[in-house]
């Protein structure tokens, strides 16, 4: 991306290309380190990170393995926009240490 003097420079948040790539090159770790048996489904779903859809498909999920893998499916399919209100609810839910592999990936 350039500037408006045209000089070169990164962002440091991810494109809509760029998390779906994280999510899959930490996929083993974030399912294992996911705590989605909190209240984070339901943080993502007040925030609108989430549609009441896909909150009840993850709501059916009994097992947090099984859970985990399909918020991650459904967030690498989200925007930028909703990839970034994820990694905030992430931190406000306790769960910064996820958020922070995302951040080292990125900036």
């Amino acid at each position: 991306m350039k500037n408006l003097c045209g000089c070169l420079y990164n962002l440091a948040i991810p494109t809509e290309a760029q998390h779906p790539s994280l999510i899959s090159r930490w996929y083993k770790w974030l399912v294992d380190n996911l705590k989605t048996d909190t209240d984070l489904i339901i943080a993502l779903y007040r925030s609108e990170a989430l549609t009441r859809r896909e909150r009840e498909q993850l709501d059916c999920q009994k097992n947090r393995t099984l859970r985990n893998e399909l918020l991650l499916a459904i967030i690498s399919r989200k925007s930028s926009d909703e990839f970034q209100l994820f990694k905030d609810v992430l931190r406000k839910s306790n769960q910064t240490e996820v958020a922070k592999k995302f951040d080292e990936e990125t900036g």
